[in-house]
C-alpha cells in the first residue's frame, strides 16, 4: 500500500556540505526505483530546491519556512506533517514532538569525537538534539557500518533501528571525460596544465591544515615534480581560514583556492588532476574520493575513521602520523604505473555506490517506521 511520507528538504540546493549532495541523489535514486509511495518535500527554499525534484507524478514541493533548521524541524513540520504524512524524514535534527512516524538521517558523531572542530555553542546543539532525535526516530538512517557501530556504542540503540545506506554516485555524471572536455573546463577556471586537487567544504575536520603542512613537506623533496594544489570549496565558519593556513605555511605561490565548482564543471576538473587528497580526519562516508574513483583518478585519504571501509585498498590509504601523507603524495606523483593501477582498481570500487541502491534502504526504512506504528501493514 502506498505511503505519504515527508522530506525535510532544508539542505537541497543549498552550495555547500554533504547534505545537499545526500538530498539530491536521494531523490534521483527514488525516482530511478519508483516506489509506490508518494514523496512530499518541505523546503525553505523552493525556488532554488524545485529544479532538483525528479519530474515523477509521486513527487511533490512544500514550501516551509523558516530556513533555520532547527526551528523548522521542530515547530514547521510537525504542524504541517500532523495527520497527514504516514513518514517524516528529516536530517540532524528531529522535532521533540510529532505524531508522525521518524525516520532520522544522522550521517556521524564527529561533533562527538572531534567536538574540538565545532564551536561550542554547535557542539552543544548538536549533542543535544542527537540524544534526543536517536530516541525519538523509529527508524535512523546512516551512511556506513563505522557509524553504526559509534550509534550503537554512544547511545545503547535496538540494532534494528539503525539502517546503514551507503551513499551512491551519479554514475551519469561522474565518469572519465575526454581530453578536449577536460582541456575546455581547465582553461575557462583558469587551471594549471597539472595539479592536484581538493574537492569539499572548508571545515576544520577535512584537516586542510595538515593537507597544507604535508604538502610543504614536499616541496624541497620533490621540487618541479610536485604540481601545484587547487582547492575546490566554500568556507563553513570562518571565511579566513584558508587564507590563514595558506599563509603560515608560505604556499602562496603553490595552492590555488578554487571556491565553489559548478556540478556541470566537477567532473572534468576531477578528471584533469593528478590525484584527488582527501585528508579529513572523520567522515560519516565521504563522498569525494568516490566520485573521484568514479572519474578515473586516483583518491588519497587518510587510514582512519570510516575509509577503509568505504574505500578498501582502491584509495591510498596514508598514515595519519606526521609525514604519512606526504609519503602518499610522492608515491602516486612519482610512480606513474602506481597511479594507474589505482585509477583502475578505484572506477571498479566506485561502480559498487549507487544511488538507486541507498534509495531503496531508505524506502525499507520508511515502510519499517510505518508498519512499527500501525500506519500501513508492509
Amino acid at each position: 500500500m502506498a505511503l505519504d511520507i515527508a522530506i525535510d528538504g532544508g539542505h537541497l540546493g543549498r552550495r555547500i556540505g554533504g547534505d545537499a549532495t545526500y538530498l539530491t541523489g536521494l531523490l534521483a535514486g527514488l525516482a530511478t526505483i519508483n516506489p509506490p509511495h508518494r514523496i512530499t518535500v518541505f523546503s525553505p527554499r523552493p525556488a532554488l530546491a524545485r529544479p532538483l525534484l525528479p519530474r515523477h507524478p509521486h513527487f511533490h514541493l512544500q514550501p516551509a519556512g523558516p530556513r533555520f533548521t532547527l526551528l523548522r524541524n521542530s515547530v514547521t513540520l510537525p504542524l504541517r506533517t500532523y495527520r497527514r504524512y504516514d513518514v517524516l524524514h528529516v536530517l540532524l535534527y528531529a522535532p521533540p514532538i510529532s505524531s508522525t512516524p521518524l525516520v532520522l538521517y544522522l550521517p556521524d558523531l564527529s561533533f562527538l569525537t572531534h567536538p574540538q572542530f565545532f564551536p561550542r555553542r554547535v557542539a552543544l546543539r548538536l549533542r543535544w538534539s542527537t540524544l534526543l532525535g536517536v530516541h525519538r526516530a523509529t527508524r535512523i538512517l546512516t551512511l556506513s557500518e563505522t557509524s553504526r557501530r559509534l550509534l550503537l556504542k554512544i547511545y545503547q540503540l535496538p540494532s534494528e533501528r539503525i539502517c546503514v545506506a551507503y551513499t551512491g554516485v551519479d554514475h551519469a555524471h561522474f565518469h572519465p571525460r575526454s581530453p578536449s572536455e577536460i582541456a575546455d573546463v581547465r582553461h575557462r577556471l583558469g587551471l594549471p596544465p597539472r595539479y592536484l586537487l581538493y574537492v569539499g567544504n572548508l571545515h576544520p575536520r577535512k584537516n586542510l591544515s595538515g593537507l597544507l603542512r604535508e604538502y610543504a613537506l614536499l616541496l624541497p623533496r620533490l621540487r618541479e615534480l610536485l604540481p601545484p594544489l587547487v582547492i575546490a570549496g566554500l568556507p563553513w565558519w570562518d571565511r579566513t581560514y584558508l587564507p590563514r593556513i595558506i599563509a603560515q605555511q608560505q604556499l602562496e605561490q603553490h595552492i590555488l583556492p578554487l571556491g565553489w565548482v559548478d556540478q556541470a564543471d566537477l567532473p572534468a576538473v576531477l578528471c584533469g588532476a593528478t590525484a584527488l587528497i582527501y585528508p579529513s580526519l572523520v567522515e560519516g562516508f565521504g563522498l569525494p574520493p568516490i566520485e573521484a574513483m568514479a572519474c578515473g583518478i586516483p583518491a588519497i585519504t587518510l587510514h582512519t575513521s570510516v575509509f577503509p571501509e568505504i574505500l578498501d585498498d582502491a584509495a591510498v590509504l596514508a598514515n595519519p602520523a606526521p609525514g604519512g601523507l606526504a609519503d602518499a603524495i610522492a608515491e602516486v606523483v612519482g610512480r606513474p604505473e602506481f597511479a594507474f593501477q589505482k585509477s583502475r582498481t578505484g572506477l571498479e570500487r566506485a561502480a559498487r555506490y549507487r544511488w538507486e541502491y541507498h534509495a531503496a534502504i531508505t524506502v525499507r526504512a520508511y515502510e519499517q517506521a510505518a508498519y512499527a506504528h500501525g500506519n500501513r501493514p508492509l
